[in-house]
């Protein structure tokens, strides 16, 4: 699915909930760019629970079992943002 057409979707039906940074990681840059530090979180949805896609935390500021702010679709919550890492 295309990222504005999520991002769109999150415009008009978006609900927010807070999820819990499960996994951290750092990615190492093929281009010889520096290694940046990637993370995913937990969220409950629709008695479910979800997990966000891997995003740069570029600041290296979360941890394992921080709270962060997730925005995810109503009609599909594995369409989803970390509200703090959005730039």
């Amino acid at each position: 699915m295309d990222w504005i057409f999520i991002k769109k979707e999150l415009q008009e039906d978006g609900l927010q909930t807070f999820g819990i940074v499960s996994e951290k990681f750092k990615s190492n840059q093929k281009n010889g760019d520096s290694d940046v530090w990637l993370l995913k979180c937990n969220f409950s949805a629709k008695s479910e629970v979800f997990s966000t896609f891997s995003k740069k935390d570029l600041n290296n500021e979360y941890k394992v079992g921080d709270t962060l702010t997730i925005k995810y679709s109503e009609n599909n919550p594995e369409n989803n943002i970390i509200i703090e890492l959005e730039n």
